[in-house]
Parts: structure tokens; sequence; C-alpha cells
């Protein structure tokens, strides 16, 4: 596949619960989600695979500059980031590196878990994360721009993307992860699409 055309966040709606149910004590940190304290850090400053759910209430402006439709919940997830070769940017999709470990992701198509050509447990960096360090990853429903803006924009498709199922899937050309039609039950869904892809 090749990294032929492009999706608009506010197209995308990612699946929730993949990591587990959201620790309803826990609201967005204090510092909010890109905080140095536990975002980017050495040492897991949360136990991994722990989910925050926050509401999006629509108003944060996309990178049009209009309202970006983000209305609804969205998921983040303390993940570590893989030590790869590739490194975490924005934006930047992963997935989970083994059938044994649910807590660390890598973008590095060349090494994370397929089943048969299609990934399990997606998860994108809302910034840099270091090889190796743990950070806060969103991992489900609509994309947060108002709590990381980073995210609006465009995201990576292998063009087949139509209204409905996603997955996340090998954009062999550059050997990095991006969308694809999920085109049959047996496939793993990431997500959905509430358009087709440029």
């Amino acid at each position: 596949m090749t990294n032929d055309s492009t999706i608009d966040s506010s197209f995308i709606y990612l699946q929730e619960g993949r990591f587990g149910a959201p620790d309803l004590r826990l609201g967005v940190p204090k510092d909010g989600f890109l905080g140095t304290e536990h975002h980017n850090v050495s040492a897991a400053k949360y136990p991994a695979r722990t989910v925050v759910r926050v509401y999006c209430d629509g108003t944060a402006q996309n990178t049009d500059g209009e309202a970006g439709g983000e209305l609804g919940y969205a998921e983040f997830t303390y993940l570590k980031a893989a030590a790869d070769n590739i490194s975490c940017a924005a934006k930047t999709m992963c997935l989970q590196e083994s059938l044994g470990d649910w807590t660390t992701v890598s973008p590095d198509a060349s090494t994370v878990l397929h089943k048969t050509g299609r990934g399990l447990m997606g998860a994108v960096a809302i910034s840099a994360v270091t090889n190796s360090y743990y950070g806060w990853f969103w991992t489900g429903g609509v994309v947060p721009i108002g709590y990381v803006s980073a995210l609006s924009g465009n995201y990576k498709t292998d063009s087949t993307v139509d209204e409905g199922a996603m997955m996340i899937q090998t954009l062999s050309a550059l050997e990095s992860l991006g969308f694809s039609l999920a085109a049959s039950l047996g496939e793993v869904f990431a997500g959905y699409s509430c358009s087709a892809d440029a």
C-alpha cells in the first residue's frame, strides 16, 4: 500500500474500550495531557494502560478555522513507546508490538504486531514521544483537539477509506501506518469514518 490520500480529523472516530475501561477517578491532568511531569517521561507516572475519558464540546477549531465537529467523548491511554527506529510525533499511528504486552506501541510498520496483515490495539501519538518513554495516546472516540490541538488536520490513508469501518494498516511505501478500509467482519476495526478520504 502507498500513502495515497488523507482524511480530515473531523471525520474520524476511534473505537473505544480497546485498552480497557476508563478510570472514573481520573480526569484531565492538572497541566493537561502534554504536561512534562507525566508525558514523554522515562519513568511511568501512571500505571500503563490507564484510560482517561474526556468530553469534547465541539467548540475547538480545526485547522480550517471552523468548529471541528468534535462533539462527544474521547479516550486517552497511558502507554509506552517502543524502542524502534521510528519515533512518534503528533498524529503518528501506532500498534501494539506483541501479544504479551498491551502497554507498548510502535509506529514502525516493520515491527508491530499484525493479524494476517491487520492491526490490533491502535493508538495515535499526541506529540513526540521518545523511544522507550511513557506518555498519553489518543485511543478512542472523537478527535480531542480541544485538549491537544496538534491532533487536528489530515491523517494518512491508503486511498481506500469510505464511510464506515476503518482499520490501521501498513502504508508500505513509507513503512508507516495509516487508515485503510475494513472490508470484512474478520478484520480488526480501529474505528469509523464519516466520509471517504480525499
